[in-house]
């Protein structure tokens, strides 16, 4: 599953309470905080992506690297999401090879990389993701 294709869609709701939804790339998927040695990277089967998720829940929180634009506009520290899901497919494919989600997240971390992108951390705050 080389190549994969990340795209991240969020829900929330503004300062005066309206609903919310962006989707965005994002280039890079941790289970945890860790901003190194991303593991969606080494994805070679959906049963790798599954025990990322897997992790995911375990760790009660995933990290993304993504565009300095979108993180800002999308995951500002503390904004509390109420939906995000997650669709994970190769360049060329019609459908996607796995779409977990989760309800009730919170940005917790923001932090800016060396190769000029962001790294966004949020912290599940139920039972986790589902496929």
């Amino acid at each position: 599953m080389p190549g994969l294709r990340i795209e991240a869609r969020a829900e929330w709701r503004s300062q005066s309470k309206e609903s919310k939804s962006e989707n965005t790339l994002i280039s890079a998927v941790n289970a945890g905080d860790s901003i190194i040695d991303w593991q969606s990277e080494k994805i070679r089967a959906v049963s790798d992506l599954k025990a990322l998720f897997q992790a995911v829940n375990s760790k009660k929180k995933i990290t993304f690297l993504m565009e300095p634009h979108y993180a800002l506009k999308i995951f500002p520290k503390d904004r509390d999401i109420d939906f995000l899901s997650i669709e994970f497919r190769e360049w060329e494919a019609k459908t996607a090879s796995l779409t977990p989600s989760c309800k009730d997240l919170k940005v917790v971390k923001t932090a800016a990389t060396d190769d000029h992108q962001s790294a966004i951390t949020l912290q599940l705050s139920n039972s986790g993701f589902s496929s």
